[in-house]
């Protein structure tokens, strides 16, 4: 037969065992917003514009652009 109180505990300790509900709510939570953090902020990472940069070199120096295209574009990832 199960001890008294909740979760099957005895010696009337039932709800001293919420606390571990309530932190493991707690980190859900934490986690939840850290993946939505990180959902959210993908498009506004600063490494995108060091390869944009990247890219714009390797173009230049291939010479599929030309210089004046070359100033503009990197003018523009400036800004």
């Amino acid at each position: 037969m199960m001890g008294y109180g909740w979760f099957g505990s005895c010696c009337g300790n039932g709800l001293g065992n919420m606390w571990i509900v309530g932190l493991i709510s707690i980190i859900l939570t934490f986690i939840s917003v850290y993946l939505l953090f990180k959902l959210f902020s993908r498009g506004r990472n600063p490494q995108n514009a060091s390869t944009a940069r990247e890219i714009l070199n390797v173009r230049f120096a291939k010479g599929e652009i030309s210089k004046k295209e070359y100033e503009q574009m990197k003018k523009d990832l400036d800004n």
